[in-house]
């Protein structure tokens, strides 16, 4: 009994205890205790919001974003002896997979996670930075088959963690301008911080929409399940945006801007395309040479490089000439040579042009004549020529919205840096700074008859298809200069291509306006290099601004290629290359750019062609606004015989089998072609059209037989007039024209 009591005893006064102990952690240590449990097994996990597209003017999908995927595992929770089994076999399928590193070093990092009791190994993440390096979904179906890992989360420590990155469809097509994100690693690769360069990075905010929350508990085995839908907040994907950029355009201005870089080994350059009336950007290409020899989108040079622009900053001067009213473009103005203080300047053109006007002194492209008229107007109040030039919009920032620009450069008088030489060198583009776009903006202003429009990169900003915001253009400045002025700087700027450095532009379809710019590179401290030598350790700036069509301007245009090293170094010989490619073919895309011709198409002794195919036939006349009549629309091969009016008559051709074909006046392709439907062998010499064939016509000749067709070109004069036509894209049939006086020179196609 005694027993009997103190055991009941002491079972009371343990239950009483463990009564007292429940009731304390319920209630004093209850709140406590239901933390740790909320942090162990309930956790807020981020939802993260879809960026916003990028398009390019015409809707085309210029950036998006794409899900890929980071690998883990946990070791502590695949079975020892599972591991053992199959961790050759994972390491072998990685390794198979990534191509990144042998099977052993893969199964020597298992071993070591797994010796370590590592819960959150990294197998492999996503590079944003590089597209080998990432893994996609159709990746992630295959790994989730490999060995151990066909386990899943619970019972192969197989973790997944998806993330988005943004993707470019058109790869490196305007690669820069548009941005991307720039993630900054650690040693161990993990992030510390990500930055967006580019149209991503200025409306990053528009784009990255808005995070969602959802609440999970944590399930036996470690998964995570999402609690009701009471306890989420659903992401805001983000808007989209609409920029200026043109596709084509823009693949048009980087093949023309890389094809000049490559062939003159130069270190960079960019290529931009501006509408005049609203500012929008339709093309802009920036391009550096790398250490391997090839070409990259690394740096946006028409944004932020500031750089002494020479020449073309005399269209510049010359405003302010016209602006200030005691010079005019017909005053006569000395070329050559001449010294400012201890220095002395002269022209590309050794002995100079003698005496001429200050239009001709621009047309060529005078260095003297220039610095010589600024000189003797503003000599003695050199700051009236610096705030005409101020008074323009020149020597501030446009203030885009791409981050980066630079800063330009327009000194003033009596301050630090003025010498006796900064005023005619600062005519003629040295001691200042812009740049390109800079000095895009102000051509673009003068072709747009005075008004300064701001750059512009986009033009809606858009949410599941509806316009949010809308962006107009921003004047930056009513009216650079008088009208007077513009009309005739206009006039100079036409002349510098039909009879000054870029004759080469001039064209019989439209009309173009502009200047060449040529500039020495400062290399600090050190000045300009050598010059003598022929310029050989000096380094040079090539460029070319312009406008077209010259008498109704749509798009100006700057071409700027830095430090050329092969095929010269002027602006006429590197830039306006690059500057014509580019307009022509924006001219043969753009049918709905103001023409200045009548609205058909004349050639005037029209090409007739002695035999051809007659679909091709018609097909050729009918581009070219005439019109065919035949005597047998089922005949295959015709000849064109008399014309009336606007219509070429067409002649049926027959001809027979086994015997031998009159070939003479035909194309290449056609004549083998006939040829061999008649069972002969075709031996063909020289080029264009068939002159004579060794087998006379008529003659009866047995398969198998060869004939030998020599090809030959017969000089024709044509009289045209390009004309263009509402309905036909002009400068592709002017090159149509061009082709056809070339290559059939016996009015034959």
């Amino acid at each position: 009994m005694i027993r009997s009591g103190i055991m009941y005893f002491a079972m009371l006064v343990l239950a009483i205890g463990i009564l007292y102990k429940m009731f304390y952690i319920q209630i004093a240590l209850g709140e406590e205790y239901r933390e740790i449990d909320q942090e162990r097994n309930v956790r807020i996990r981020t939802i993260e919001a879809a960026r916003g597209n990028i398009y390019s003017d015409d809707g085309s999908l210029l950036a998006t974003s794409f899900p890929v995927f980071d690998l883990y595992w946990d070791s502590q929770v695949c079975p020892d002896s599972i591991f053992e089994k199959d961790i050759d076999s994972l390491a072998i399928y990685l390794s198979a997979h990534f191509k990144d590193k042998s099977a052993q070093e893969y199964k020597n990092a298992f071993v070591e996670a797994k010796q370590k009791g590592n819960r959150y190994y990294r197998v492999k993440f996503s590079n944003i930075r590089r597209e080998k390096d990432q893994i996609s979904y159709t990746d992630l179906k295959k790994i989730k088959k490999f060995p151990i890992f066909r386990r899943g989360q619970n019972r192969g420590g197989f973790i997944v963690e998806q993330k988005s990155i943004r993707k470019m469809p058109y790869r490196l097509l305007a690669h820069r301008t548009i941005g991307y994100e720039q993630v900054i690693w650690d040693d161990e690769g993990n992030e510390i911080n990500k930055l967006f360069v580019g149209l991503e990075g200025a409306y990053s905010d528009e784009l990255k929409g808005v995070d969602g929350q959802r609440v999970e508990q944590k399930l036996r085995g470690g998964a995570w399940r999402p609690l009701t839908e009471e306890n989420q907040i659903e992401p805001q994907n983000g808007n989209d945006i609409v920029t200026t950029i043109n596709i084509g355009v823009q693949d048009v201005a980087e093949s023309a801007l890389l094809k000049q870089l490559d062939s003159t080994k130069s270190d960079h350059g960019c290529a931009v395309l501006m509408e005049v009336k609203t500012g929008q950007i339709k093309a802009i290409a920036n391009l550096k040479r790398r250490s391997d020899g090839s070409y990259g989108e690394d740096m946006n040079f028409a944004i932020w490089e500031s750089l002494e622009p020479g020449s073309t900053f005399k269209l510049i001067s010359l405003i302010a000439l016209l602006e200030d009213g005691s010079i005019d473009t017909n005053e006569l103005v000395p070329t050559g040579k001449v010294r400012f203080g201890s220095f002395e300047m002269k022209d590309s053109y050794e002995y100079g042009y003698g005496n001429v006007s200050l239009a001709r002194a621009f047309e060529v492209s005078s260095n003297v004549g220039i610095a010589r008229a600024v000189t003797k107007v503003f000599g003695n109040r050199p700051q009236d020529f610096v705030d005409l030039i101020k008074k323009m919009g020149v020597g501030e920032k446009l203030g885009v919205e791409i981050q980066g620009e630079g800063q330009p450069l327009i000194k003033d008088y009596k301050t630090q840096g003025w010498s006796a030489t900064t005023l005619p060198w600062m005519s003629i583009g040295y001691e200042v700074k812009m740049t390109p776009l800079q000095l895009l903006t102000l051509y673009n202003a003068v072709a747009n008859d005075g008004k300064m429009v701001k750059p512009q990169f986009v033009t809606h900003i858009k949410q599941a298809g509806r316009v949010e915001k809308e962006f107009e253009p921003v004047v930056l400045n009513e009216k650079i200069c008088s009208q007077s002025t513009i009309d005739k700087v206009k006039v100079c700027m036409e002349s510098v291509v039909t009879h000054g450095t870029a004759r080469r532009l001039s064209n019989e379809v439209y009309t173009i306006a502009g200047k060449t710019g040529t500039a020495q590179i400062a290399k600090g401290g050190s000045g300009y290099g050598n010059i003598k030598g022929e310029g050989r350790n000096v380094e040079y700036t090539a460029s070319f601004i312009g406008y077209f069509p010259a008498d109704n301007p749509k798009y100006t245009c700057i071409i700027m290629i830095n430090n050329p090293r092969e095929r010269g170094f002027y602006g006429a010989e590197i830039a306006v290359p690059v500057f014509r490619e580019i307009a022509n073919k924006v001219y043969a895309m753009e049918i709905d750019i103001p023409k200045n011709q009548h609205d058909s198409i004349r050639i005037k002794n029209i090409p007739l062609i002695q035999a051809g195919n007659q679909k091709d036939i018609q097909t050729v006349y009918n581009y070219l606004n005439y019109k065919t009549f035949t005597d047998n629309k089922s005949s295959g091969w015709v000849s064109s015989g008399s014309t009336i009016a606007n219509t070429v008559r067409l002649k049926s051709v027959g001809y027979k089998k086994g015997v031998v074909p009159d070939l003479r006046g035909m194309g290449a392709k056609d004549a083998v072609f006939l040829v061999e439907k008649h069972g002969y062998v075709a031996k063909i010499n020289g080029r264009g059209h068939v002159v004579s064939q060794s087998i006379l016509p008529g003659t009866e000749l047995t398969k198998g037989s060869e004939i030998k067709l020599q090809l030959g070109m017969k000089e024709h004069s044509f009289t045209k007039t390009y004309i263009a036509n509402d309905s036909i894209v002009s400068a592709i049939v002017a090159d149509s024209i061009k082709s056809i006086e070339e290559n059939y020179k016996n009015q034959q196609q």
